[in-house]
């Protein structure tokens, strides 16, 4: 079985602080496109809050995109 993502996005959507009513989003993910194939090896490197650990819970199924599979 290989694993291929294709598209995906993750918005998280943060609660305004009192006394202001916009929503502040957080794009943590856009536009992600990668594939791996059956015995094959994916490396994920980045700075700190760059979305590793988001992808990761996508892929694991801990947590859904915004768009994207």
């Amino acid at each position: 079985m290989s694993l291929a993502v294709r598209g995906l996005y993750k918005c998280f959507r943060l609660r305004p602080e009192r006394g202001k009513q916009k929503t502040l989003e957080h794009w943590a993910l856009r536009d992600v496109d990668f594939r791996v194939a059956q015995g094959g090896a994916l490396g994920i490197i980045g700075a700190n809050g760059s979305g590793k650990s988001t992808l990761l819970q996508i892929v694991a199924g801990v947590l859904r995109p915004t768009q994207g599979r």
